[in-house]
């Protein structure tokens, strides 16, 4: 028996807007999205959306938007930003999502790659850069715009693209995945990993620029179900992800494999009410699924695993309870029109239990990248296993083994591309932006595990001047902000083996510290020990747990510059909730990045003046305790 895995039922020689239309006509009076926010919450029916779908189709044919164009959309989650998508799709061109929160440097590059028909932007977000940047893009798309013709829905074509996603590239930037309607409709209908229909209830999530959210919005639009379009970005706050699951009805969502990790680990119960997660971006953690499993015992969890060139391509059921022997959870077998083969160097299939690179494929692989042809054929091969013309196969660059029985194992990368808090980073595209830096030599970025078994950035560099003091700030903007190294050291030379390679091993990891520096393990951050009188006592006692071990840093510094991550606020947060006897929104501590400001934040004063109130908060923060501790 060799690694070959074939599950290629075709799916149905649809359109993603064509299924939704269909939708409509079924469940007209049915909520399909929800702008889930606290105290002003909008919705709309089916036949809303169309509605409004019809209409911003129209507007876009009066620019002269037409089959095989994109239209690119600057915005934030809302009702109008989904109408926006189905309105391209209606017109048969593909829709492009971008992060306004993205530096000014991607979005100019993303423009300029895809050349898009038109450039939508949400007022709210849009600065005066953007704004600038949108009108220059418009004024250059005047010159070719088409003949203007009467509004026309073309047939179905699912080989026509539905939308395009960016991800990190190796060479320094961005490429876009042209995903056609074909690859969404195997996705989503006909599955044999999740039962969708009209009584689900999805949870819109993650960032729109994540090939996740396709699943989150259009798993429930085509089959006469609910979107709830959650209402903040980043890292959600605890209470406001368990508002919006009860008050909704959530049945169904995606958590990053670090998030359900910081989310179980924190507070299991703010997942309940959800009947099934979809959990992946890295390697699962067995510990944090027994810990789910115990708390939440009704509760479904799927491993899924796919490249955006593929999206979900294979999915594993857990078993629940899981077995006590099991280290880790396989990433499973093929969906439903797809195929998994584990290959060797001469692409030739190993034998089950032998590791190999694993190649997806069938009716789920992209169409390519965007204006990369050279690229594209490097990664996006003819099928040579399969009798059905026309399929290819994308090699992952992935490391997996067949356990024997069909199910796939994952063992890592055989590259420079990681994930970190589910975020897919080509490491190449970071050192190429340091080296474009007119005073660094020479750049190598790393991953790097701090004493917790957080996983970091890290920028190594040389440079023939001083050390660049603000080079974290450059790179802040140049990438996003998941892309920026949380730790940047200056070497003195690249350390080389007797081969002339870089020598991994002597790359300093400046998490590594002195085991006596380390704070002892405390398991989760809400049971840890904590002496506080003040607030900015509790702050920096907080983040002493979440940070790397033996991190030294001042009231006056910022959390995320001193190694703090975006879960690690989420940690801070909770904490702070408890101790405090009052809720503490994630948003704060991004807007408040210090202990100074913070504390000032918390205590309603001023930070250069004693914070008074701060025993009296203490001795109200352990009565709650106390009294939780009674209920219990």
């Amino acid at each position: 028996m060799d690694a070959r895995h074939v599950n290629c039922t075709a799916p149905p020689a649809k359109t993603i807007y064509s299924l939704f239309d269909s939708a409509v006509d079924r469940s007209a009076d049915h909520i399909a999205l929800v702008h889930a926010v606290p105290g002003a919450s909008r919705s709309w029916t089916y036949r809303a959306l169309r509605q409004a779908v019809e209409a911003a189709s129209a507007r876009f044919a009066g620019e002269g938007v037409l089959p095989g164009d994109i239209v690119a959309v600057i915005a934030d989650r809302q009702l109008e930003t989904i109408a926006a998508y189905l309105a391209a799709m209606r017109l048969g061109a593909a829709y492009l999502p971008i992060d306004p929160r993205f530096p000014i440097d991607r979005i100019r590059y993303m423009l300029s790659d895809a050349e898009p028909r038109l450039v939508l932007a949400e007022r709210a977000v849009a600065g005066l850069e953007t704004r600038a940047l949108i009108e220059s893009a418009a004024a250059a798309d005047a010159v070719k715009m088409h003949e203007q013709s009467p509004l026309k829905v073309p047939e179905d074509d699912p080989e026509r693209a539905a939308c395009i996603m960016y991800t990190s590239g190796s060479t320094g930037a961005p490429k876009g995945v042209v995903l056609p309607h074909r690859s969404l409709v195997r996705l989503l209908w006909g599955a044999d990993y999740y039962d969708f229909g009209a009584d689900r209830v999805f949870l819109q999530l993650s960032a729109l620029t994540f090939d996740v959210s396709i699943l989150e919005i259009f798993g429930a639009l085509v089959h006469g179900g609910t979107s709830v379009l959650f209402p903040t970005h980043g890292v959600p706050d605890l209470e406001l992800l368990r508002a919006v699951v009860r008050d909704h009805g959530v049945t169904t969502t995606w958590l990053t494999t670090s998030l359900f990790n910081s989310i179980v680990s924190l507070d299991p119960s703010v997942l309940q009410g959800l009947h099934t997660i979809l959990i992946g971006g890295e390697a699962l953690s067995a510990p944090h699924v027994r810990l789910a499993q115990r708390a939440l015992p009704e509760l479904q969890l799927i491993n899924g695993y796919g490249p955006t060139e593929n999206h979900i391509s294979t999915c594993y059921q857990i078993p629940n309870p899981l077995p006590q022997e099991w280290a880790s959870i396989p990433i499973g077998r093929p969906i439903t029109g797809s195929t998994a083969y584990v290959l060797d160097e001469q692409g030739a299939p190993v034998a089950a239990g032998q590791v190999g690179e694993l190649y997806v494929g069938g009716y789920g692989v992209a169409l390519g990248y965007l204006n990369k042809p050279e690229l594209t054929a490097e990664r996006f091969l003819p099928d040579p296993f399969i009798e059905m013309p026309g399929l290819r196969m994308y090699k992952t660059g992935d490391l997996v083994r067949d356990l024997g029985d069909g199910c796939l194992d994952y063992l890592g990368r055989n590259d420079t591309q990681v994930k970190i808090r589910g975020h897919r980073i080509e490491l190449g595209e970071i050192e190429n932006v340091l080296l474009s830096h007119p005073q660094v030599t020479d750049a190598k970025v790393r991953l790097k595990h701090d004493g917790h078994g957080e996983k970091h950035l890290v920028a190594y560099y040389l440079t023939d001047g001083v050390d660049l003091t603000d080079l974290g700030d450059w790179l802040s903007r140049k990438l996003p902000a998941a892309m920026v190294p949380s730790q940047i050291v200056r070497l003195a030379y690249i350390p080389l083996n007797q081969n002339g390679k870089l020598d991994e091993s002597r790359l300093p990891n400046p998490f590594d510290t002195d085991p006596s520096d380390q704070v002892e393990g405390t398991g989760s951050i809400l049971e840890a020990s904590l002496n506080w009188a003040s607030v900015p006592e509790l702050i920096e006692a907080l983040w002493r747990l979440v940070l790397p071990p033996g991190q030294g840093f001042s009231h006056t510094d910022s959390f995320f510059q001193v190694g703090g991550t975006s879960l690690g606020t989420l940690q801070v947060a909770a904490r702070l909730s408890r101790e405090l006897d009052r809720p503490i929104p994630v948003i704060k501590l991004f807007e408040f990045p210090t202990i100074e400001r913070l504390a000032a934040y918390l205590s309603g004063a001023d930070a250069s003046r004693p914070l008074d109130a701060a025993q009296d908060r203490a001795a109200r923060a352990r009565q709650a305790r106390e009294r939780r501790r009674g209920t219990r």
